[in-house]
């Protein structure tokens, strides 16, 4: 019956809404990814989430309060975990419904979620594994080299949206949305590495941070004038100077990224024992699941928009059950590795529960 409905839907669908359907389904996929590769492949062990304990120039937290943020990091999974299921239901209700408006919403919402499913199993994991015998807890730097990361990779995205959607969909609501990201992101970048700047000893990345702060600010500027412009007289002539523009913006921040991984700013990863690493490598194998896992889900949309015909729908839809029974699997495995990070002593060097 729904595979039925699927078609018919599918058969109504407006070229706009598949192309919209390919796009999120892309965008989604790769935010998850790049969001995984800066956490969960990353060589140096750091904090992700800041806290009054924590961040440039902290002092050491209590035991008593790395155990508590540890608490409710792993509670915030465990959240997390059950509106994902959610989440990946609705997708696919929705996309064998032919409802692709609200299979792109749903399938945003899911990757907002497991990016903050995944900073949270990472600060958990090193919360955690800094907090075993022998481990040493990284230490600070003046900025927060994955906080500026994410900025760099919402920017980019925003960038890739307004490229890529034609003229003719580029409505105010789009424009501001990608006016907004534009501004929130920047902010993002400019006041951590403003207030580096006065931190830092050396003058030369002293004024280079700042230098590089305006480089990125004037570019950001020129991008949205000529969104502004566009949105006063739309046409390719406008669509075409905000891809131009949007481009330095990027190059900008890419090399403003490139000054703030020195270093000099950046303070030194954690040193992990036998015990903290297996316990670490443990919470980030279960995060690389679910991740992983949402990953297929996305392609299988992707699938879905590609194939309108409803000729592979079969076995797309085949795909898609497994990648939501595959994130389940995940979520399942993440918090049993939070729960056995609890008892050290029942894992042994090589991540393997004992119990």
């Amino acid at each position: 019956m729904a595979t039925g409905s699927s078609s018919s839907g599918a058969g109504r669908s407006s070229p706009s809404q598949l192309r919209r359907l390919l796009q999120v389904s892309e965008a989604s996929a790769k935010r998850m990814q790049a969001v995984a590769d800066l956490l969960l492949l990353a060589s140096e062990i750091r904090p992700v989430l800041s806290g009054p304990a924590e961040g440039p120039g902290a002092e050491a937290a209590e035991p008593h309060a790395e155990q508590l943020a540890y608490e409710r990091c792993r509670e915030s999974i465990a959240l997390c975990a059950k509106n994902l299921e959610i989440l990946i239901f609705d997708v696919q209700t929705h996309l064998y419904m032919g409802r692709y408006a609200q299979v792109c919403d749903s399938l945003a919402s899911t990757a907002e979620l497991v990016v903050a499913l995944t900073e949270r199993a990472a600060h958990a994991g090193y919360l955690a594994a800094t907090g075993t015998a022998g481990s040493q807890p990284a230490g600070p730097g003046a900025l927060d080299r994955y906080g500026l990361c994410r900025a760099h990779l919402e920017l980019e995205r925003s960038w890739t949206r307004l490229r890529d959607t034609p003229v003719c969909e580029l409505n105010s609501r789009e424009l501001m949305d990608v006016s907004t990201s534009i501004s929130r992101n920047l902010r993002m970048l400019s006041e951590p590495c403003l207030a580096a700047s006065e931190q830092v000893d050396e003058p030369f990345v002293r004024e280079q941070l700042r230098l590089g702060i305006k480089c990125v600010t004037s570019s950001a500027t020129a991008l949205i004038a000529c969104i502004r412009a566009f949105k006063e007289q739309p046409g390719e002539l406008s669509h075409r100077r905000c891809v131009l523009f949007g481009a330095p913006l990027l190059e900008s921040v890419q090399a403003l990224l490139g000054l703030c991984a020195e270093p000099v700013l950046q303070g030194s990863g954690a040193v992990l024992s036998p015990q903290g690493r297996a316990i670490h490598t443990s919470v980030l194998a279960g995060a690389m699941s679910v991740v992983a896992a949402c990953v297929l889900l996305c392609r299988g949309v992707r699938g879905v928009a590609q194939q309108p015909d409803g000729r592979r729908l079969p076995e797309l839809r085949h795909k898609l059950q497994g990648a939501a029974c595959a994130a389940s699997h995940g979520c399942t495995l993440l918090l049993h590795a939070l729960r056995d990070a609890l008892q050290p002593t029942s894992m042994d060097a090589n991540g393997i529960n004992l119990l």
